[in-house]
């Protein structure tokens, strides 16, 4: 459950990083509004937020919900985008991780494009949450 100090914690996670909302929330797919949503308590945070955000940027889970303990997690040093290559080559063409996409895999692509950004975020909240079951 999540304490009424969240949405602190992460807006102090975040200029701790010296990141804006949308550099913060680019690398974990999420839009500006939506990282000022989770800021503002407007929005609850996904299970995959607190990997993806653990992942990225080292920060504690429990810390960001409950206060309790250190910003960052013991166990993994806080990095930027700049630290982490595959965080900035993610999408890229050239990136092993990508190769070349197929023609469907493009028009996927274009069709996500012209969605607004509110089915956008929903669109990669639940690809997110597929890519960490399918981890687990």
């Amino acid at each position: 459950m999540l304490n009424l100090d969240f949405r602190d914690n992460l807006r102090k996670a975040r200029k701790t990083l010296k990141k804006t909302q949308g550099e913060f929330g680019q690398p974990i797919g999420m839009t500006t509004s939506s990282i000022s949503d989770l800021e503002r308590g407007r929005t609850k945070p996904l299970d995959s937020f607190f990997v993806l955000v653990r992942e990225i940027y080292g920060l504690n889970e429990e810390w960001l919900k409950t206060g309790k303990g250190e910003m960052f997690s013991p166990a993994q040093k806080a990095h930027s985008n700049e630290s982490n290559p595959k965080v900035i080559n993610l999408f890229s063409q050239d990136t092993p991780e990508i190769g070349t996409l197929t023609d469907q895999e493009k028009r996927i692509i274009r069709m996500f494009r012209k969605l607004d950004q509110e089915r956008k975020q929903r669109i990669m909240d639940l690809v997110t949450d597929a890519f960490i079951a399918v981890r687990e």
